[in-house]
């Protein structure tokens, strides 16, 4: 049989697509294979480069095709769209996939480890609580709204909403609507304790692990920032830049026009109408960044961009450290 070079490999749910060649880059397979017999197949098959799109399984298969051996690569979606010389299918997707892996200039997906996995898990999970919580807290307001019972728009003043509902001594308030809504504000502290549980495991971890420890030294970076860009980006030297350094430089230096009033706030430093500091960069001051890893916050719209934009931030200052575009503290 003649020897395999190359693998793409195709990823779904059930039945995976795979595609062959050999050092010349003849067809050597092609074929479906079930989730059962994939391992197998792998195992039998002796060290090869194997291809994968990335996709929300590829970090786990990547992890078992190395310890069979293998030389495993993720690619992103969109640049193995360029391969596919026909119509769409898994088998089209799967040729395109062992193409694009060969070639030189193509840019590859660092592969997460399970622990980096799992702190991207607790990360998702305290930013789903987060929104439940934010929804029942405006359902709570909504509901005392049309009892005449206004608060302010912050979670911290739902406490007194609160406070209102279990107060059997208001009668604004009739019995059966003070009966639904305890349930609404039971719900919003139960959430409350899960999520300052997450968040608890997550300031461990973080104190646990030195390079999270060291992104907490930025200032405007906190625990849950840090615990986000130590899951999500891996290998900061790899953070994509658009046009080189010439970007980042322009957003250090307050965008291409000088009046505050004209520069549109971007998502990586805030555009200060002057060259700022490193460290008021990093703060971000005209985004608000220094509240990030408020409990009491995240969870809003504004504040789940602003930890989006606090990720990005990072490494990309990360990047430009290491390139010494700019200097260490």
């Amino acid at each position: 049989m003649v020897a395999i070079a190359t693998i793409g490999l195709d990823l779904a749910k059930s039945v995976f697509q795979v595609h062959a060649v050999d050092a010349a880059g003849n067809i050597v397979t092609r074929r479906a294979i079930r989730r059962s017999q994939l391992l197998d197949f792998f195992e039998r098959t002796p060290p090869c480069l194997v291809g994968m799109e990335a996709c929300a399984s590829a970090h786990y298969w990547t992890r078992e095709f190395g310890k069979l051996g293998h030389r495993v690569r993720i690619m992103p979606a969109s640049y193995v769209k360029a391969y596919v010389k026909r119509n769409k299918t898994d088998a089209a997707d799967a040729e395109a996939i062992c193409e694009a892996v060969t070639r030189p200039t193509m840019r590859f997906v660092p592969v997460k480890s399970d622990v980096e996995q799992s702190v991207n898990m607790m990360l998702k999970a305290r930013d789903l609580l987060t929104r439940q919580r934010t929804q029942t807290v405006n359902a709570l307001r909504s509901h005392l709204v049309e009892m005449g019972i206004v608060a302010g728009a912050r979670f911290k003043a739902s406490a007194k909403l609160i406070e209102i509902v279990r107060d059997d001594t208001d009668h604004r308030l009739p019995p059966i609507a003070r009966f639904a809504l305890i349930e609404i504000a039971d719900q919003i502290e139960r959430l409350t304790e899960k999520i300052m549980k997450l968040e608890n495991v997550i300031v461990s971890s973080v104190r646990e692990d030195d390079v999270s420890r060291r992104l907490t030294s930025i200032p405007g970076v906190g625990p849950i920032t840090a615990a986000a860009v130590r899951a999500l980006v891996p290998d900061p030297a790899g953070f994509d830049i658009e046009a080189g350094q010439s970007s980042t430089a322009k957003s250090l230096h307050g965008g291409r026009h000088g009046d505050p009033q004209n520069v549109k706030i971007r998502s990586d430093y805030a555009a200060l109408g002057r060259q700022p500091s490193e460290a008021e960069a990093l703060q971000g001051r005209r985004c608000g960044h220094g509240q990030q890893d408020s409990p009491y916050h995240l969870g809003f719209d504004d504040q789940r961009r602003m930890l989006r934009t606090d990720i990005e931030s990072v490494a990309r200052v990360i990047f430009l450290r290491n390139s010494g575009a700019i200097a260490p503290e």
